[in-house]
């Protein structure tokens, strides 16, 4: 049974967030090719990223929790994992997005959080540690997703993004516990210390606390601009008929 660890870890991730889909009250489904988009965008960045640190065995995954389903090097659950968390995380931003009014302490605070927070820390470790691949390569993305977002200048994203980053904490804190070992006699995702800091919370190195910030940040922001791209070219036809 230890073979469908992981796989059990992703269904109880997502179970909630997709009955809750359908609720009359927050209709999350009707998103769902906004949804796709912002997965996608995700594959497309962390997929190829994911396949390099493990054939290079930055990191790699124990095949006794696994169903021994590989593509592209991958196992079948490590892409499951990105349709699990994302499409969990971005029905958070959408309860969010409902509910949440934009005050103006929440815009001040968001902009103390990327330039304080996400551009000072970053950049510190992009110049301070080069030679561990996990750090710096985080780092790296996180910091160029942060500057995309500083030049868009949407402060409602950002408030958005920071409440959406900081209550998935909690489930995050569940889940990477789980892979890495917290709830098991070994990990599911093991990692060479070398290419990181070397430095854990709990169970869980502290770079997957920036490659979560950097996974939210990509999922979040493609399904918000997409999704109000399309708003806006309704406003637009709507005005010149």
């Amino acid at each position: 049974m230890r073979n469908l660890y992981y796989l059990l870890i992703l269904i109880c991730s997502l179970l909630l967030p997709v009955v809750l889909s359908f609720h009359r009250k927050n209709p999350f489904y009707q998103n769902i090719k906004f949804i796709a988009w912002a997965i996608l965008s995700v594959f497309l960045v962390f997929i190829p990223w994911d396949i390099f640190f493990t054939k290079n065995k930055i990191w790699g995954f124990n095949p006794d929790y696994l169903l021994g389903f590989y593509l592209l090097s991958l196992p079948l659950e490590e892409w499951l994992f990105f349709i699990v968390v994302n499409y969990s995380v971005l029905f958070i931003f959408h309860l969010i997005e409902l509910n949440i009014k934009i005050a103006k302490t929440l815009i001040f605070f968001s902009r103390f959080f990327f330039v304080l927070v996400i551009f000072v820390l970053l950049f510190v470790l992009i110049i301070s540690v080069p030679d561990k691949t996990y750090t710096f390569t985080v780092s790296l993305v996180g910091m160029a997703l942060a500057i995309i977002i500083k030049i868009i200048r949407d402060e409602r994203f950002k408030v958005l993004f920071i409440i959406t980053l900081l209550i998935s904490l909690l489930p995050f804190l569940i889940v990477n516990g789980a892979l890495t070992g917290f709830f098991s006699s070994e990990p599911i995702v093991y990692y060479d210390d070398t290419k990181n800091l070397s430095f854990r919370l709990f169970t869980i190195p502290i770079e997957d606390l920036i490659y979560n910030f950097d996974m939210i940040l990509l999922a979040s922001f493609t399904y918000y601009f997409s999704k109000n791209y399309r708003a806006n070219k309704s406003e637009q036809y709507e005005e010149k008929g």
